[in-house]
Formats: structure tokens, C-alpha cells, sequence
């Protein structure tokens, strides 16, 4: 009897809203797809931030990239003065002073 009420009412609701054997296989599709396959929405959405992500570290490397390649080229240049600005050297009979502006 439950089954059979449950039947009518399974029935009534395809009548009801005109659903067909096509109809009712895209659904069920839609939803197997959007949930339960390993591509599902969630994890394309995971891999979707990942990406994001990833793609905005290459930016920043590829900004230290430059740096470093533009200081590489001024210690090539000039090394006196890489190393005076840098690392503090100072010459025979000469004093460091050094000023910290605000930062």
C-alpha cells in the first residue's frame, strides 16, 4: 500500500510538471556531474583558486627576477659601490656614519 501511494505521488509529479523519460535523464545527469563525479563542481572550483594562486607567485618571482637581475648588473658596474651601500665597506682611514631615515 505504501509503495503504491508512493508510486501515485511519483506519477502525479511527472504529470504535474510534464517530465519525460529525457527530461528526467538530464536531471539526473546535471546532478551527477555537479556532485558525485571526480570533476565535480567543488573540486573544479578548488583547482579553479589553485590556479589563481599559483599564477600570481610566478608574478611576484618574476618581479624578484627582475630585481635581482638589475642589482646583478649594478655590482657588475660599479663594485666599490655595491659593497660601501650594501655590505658597509669603507676605505683606508675613513669613517662609516650611518643614517636610518624614517622607514
Amino acid at each position: 500500500m505504501i509503495l503504491q501511494n508512493s508510486m501515485d505521488t511519483i506519477k502525479t509529479f511527472i504529470t504535474k510538471f510534464k517530465l519525460n523519460k529525457f527530461s528526467i535523464a538530464l536531471i539526473a545527469f546535471v546532478v551527477w556531474i555537479s556532485f558525485f563525479d571526480k570533476h565535480n563542481l567543488i573540486n573544479q572550483y578548488k583547482l579553479s583558486s589553485a590556479i589563481t594562486n599559483l599564477e600570481k607567485e610566478v608574478e611576484n618571482f618574476e618581479k624578484e627576477y627582475q630585481i635581482a637581475v638589475e642589482e646583478k648588473i649594478d655590482l657588475e658596474r660599479n663594485k666599490e659601490k655595491y659593497a660601501r651601500e650594501h655590505h658597509n665597506f669603507t676605505g683606508q682611514n675613513e669613517e662609516l656614519f650611518i643614517i636610518k631615515g624614517n622607514e
